[in-house]
């Protein structure tokens, strides 16, 4: 049985998305797709210029960030998109902020580096939209759940079990 539109009714209630790739054209398609479901967004084309952007919304920052392919230089190195992850872990103000890696490198070493490293999501391109507003969403209800029960373990945030 397939999702019809009607039943991946999300609605993003203007919560905020920073969509980070330096191709200006995917970084687009992505924010029509989030407008579309009332996702509040903002646009990054590098690693600075998203930190840039956190930084500017300091007080009602972005509650997940979308990185995609930073490194045009070297196809081969996704050292851009996990340094923007290390750099958002290691600064207190946007620890909390969950990450989707949306990219086009598919290979093994990169998704399983990318869920090591604390990603909340490793989606590859070419992607399905609505897989990525369902990610978002969930993530976004799994944040809410875990801020309801701030006594939840590491463990037990992760896994949902007491």
């Amino acid at each position: 049985m397939s999702l019809t539109d009607q039943q991946i009714a999300i609605d993003g209630n203007g919560r905020k998305v920073l969509v980070v790739d330096c191709e200006p054209c995917f970084v687009r398609i992505v924010e029509a797709s989030l407008t579309r479901c009332s996702f509040a967004v903002f646009k990054a084309y590098s690693k600075s210029e998203a930190l840039e952007e956190i930084e500017r919304q300091a007080l009602e920052m972005p509650e997940i960030v979308i990185v995609g392919d930073l490194t045009v230089e070297d196809p081969n190195s996704n050292e851009s998109n996990f340094g923007l992850l290390r750099t958002l872990q290691e600064n207190p103000k946007t620890k909390d902020i969950r990450v989707i890696m949306l990219t086009k490198k598919a290979e093994d070493k990169f998704m399983f580096r990318g869920w090591s490293e604390g990603v909340s999501s490793y989606l590859t391109r070419p992607h399905n939209p609505r897989e990525l507003l369902i990610y978002c969403y969930r993530i976004l209800e799994q944040k809410d759940k875990d801020a309801a029960d701030p006594g939840k373990t590491e463990r037990e945030k992760i896994w949902d079990v007491k």
